[in-house]
């Protein structure tokens, strides 16, 4: 949700936002689902 909003808020003033990164994904959220761009993470915890 935080990533989607940061990237719609980006768009919302007029960026290109052509991938998004993150120190520490929380994959059990499932957040990567709503992001329509490419995503890193360099640490992924599944529960």
């Amino acid at each position: 949700g935080t990533m989607a909003a940061g990237i719609a808020l980006l768009r919302k003033c007029g960026a290109v936002v052509p991938a998004a990164a993150a120190l520490i994904e929380l994959s059990f959220l499932k957040g990567r689902n709503r992001l329509d761009v490419p995503c890193e993470a360099l640490v992924a915890y599944d529960s």
